[in-house]
């Protein structure tokens, strides 16, 4: 078991988060990871069904029977059999951009504009790429 949480904990490392859409069977996530605090891959899918316009799916490290790693992919293996594929995809600089701007906008919400100012300064560096 303590394999298979490290081979989890190395893929989502080697693709974050801010470089990188992890597609959950072909369908983008907002946010892919592993929680060490509840031992769950959690993710988390755009959605028109919820209020807040994201749906949270995720699976508890103590049902995945297996996982198959490849280069950019990584499949779960449930016990009950069901399976989870999830395939790394860098994100375009347009991408980034937006995820940065939509940061800012959280940032100015909640008035932490120190954030505001550490997103700006992101931006502005992306944008010198």
């Amino acid at each position: 078991m303590n394999k298979m949480v490290k081979h989890i904990k190395e893929y989502f490392n080697t693709f974050p988060n801010k470089d990188y859409t992890i597609f959950v069977d072909g369908t983008p996530t907002e946010w892919c990871s592993f929680n060490d605090n509840t031992g769950r891959v959690v993710w988390d899918i755009a959605s028109d069904n919820s209020i807040t316009g994201r749906s949270w799916f995720w699976v508890d490290v103590c049902d995945i029977e297996a996982i198959r790693l490849t280069p950019t992919t990584m499949e779960i293996i449930k016990t009950n059999g069901k399976e989870y594929k999830l395939a790394a995809k860098l994100k375009s600089k347009e991408k980034k951009a937006k995820d940065i701007i939509l940061k800012m906008k959280n940032a100015l919400y909640t008035h932490h504009f120190d954030d505001v100012l550490k997103h700006l300064d992101e931006l502005n560096a992306l944008m010198d790429k």
